[in-house]
């Protein structure tokens, strides 16, 4: 079986480069340094026109944490609905709530205003509980696949705990990937995918040249990322 690779794009240049390479899926978005956030609807139409892969757009008002007041909720349902219209693939969304817990009800109206699948995004790493929060995810219509590193730390530092998610996803009854990114470079992508499993890797500094958030996707980079995940889903 194949692995899925998501690339994190920011512009036009950045999208194509990353379909030259061999990348399955964008993750689009604005602002890296803070984390990444909705990009301009002007960016989304455009890339979704530029290329074939499937588009995820980032709906995340602001940089910061991810408990949401109810208008910035509002703003995430507008986005939400307007990236659909400009052609968006999916969208990837995450909220706490001040406890900490998943926010049901905010991640539930936004699922509803976009009617696209949904990745949620490293909010995750702040839930005390993850395996029980990935069974909360894959209840909710709409929520495909989850972004995470394990936790703090890398995802090598997270193997076992990263294994045991990608494994529960995969039972019948939660059924919600687990994608691995975060800390997933060139020199490690065929120690994480033997040591978690991993059938879907998200990255983005990591094949930008410069490797830096101001850096551009490289298409050499991302086709050297796909060749090394190909030969490791060979030897998994």
């Amino acid at each position: 079986m194949s692995i899925t690779l998501e690339v994190i794009a920011q512009t036009v240049d950045d999208a194509l480069a990353a379909e030259a390479g061999g990348a399955n899926r964008l993750e689009l978005v604005c602002g890296l340094t803070e984390g990444g956030l909705t990009p301009s609807y002007g960016m989304i139409e455009a890339i979704c026109r530029a290329v074939r892969i499937p588009v995820y757009v980032m709906i995340r008002p602001r940089g910061g944490g991810f408990v949401y007041t109810p208008t910035e909720v509002d703003v995430m349902i507008c986005d939400a609905a307007i990236a659909r219209n400009l052609g968006a693939s999916g969208v990837v969304v995450g909220a706490l709530t001040p406890e900490g817990c998943f926010d049901v009800a905010a991640v539930g109206a936004v699922l509803a205003a976009a009617r696209l699948p949904a990745t949620f995004h490293r909010a995750f790493e702040s839930l005390p509980d993850k395996r029980a929060a990935l069974g909360q995810l894959a209840a909710m219509h709409g929520v495909e696949r989850v972004l995470t590193s394990g936790g703090t730390g890398s995802p090598l530092e997270n193997a076992q705990l990263l294994r045991e998610l990608i494994t529960l996803g995969g039972l019948p009854g939660c059924r919600v990937e687990v994608m691995v990114g975060a800390g997933v470079t060139l020199e490690n992508a065929a120690a994480v995918v033997q040591a978690t499993g991993a059938r879907a890797v998200h990255t983005g500094t990591a094949v930008r040249a410069p490797q830096t958030f101001l850096g551009a996707v490289s298409a050499e980079r991302v086709r050297r990322l796909r060749r090394i995940l190909d030969e490791a889903a060979i030897e998994a």
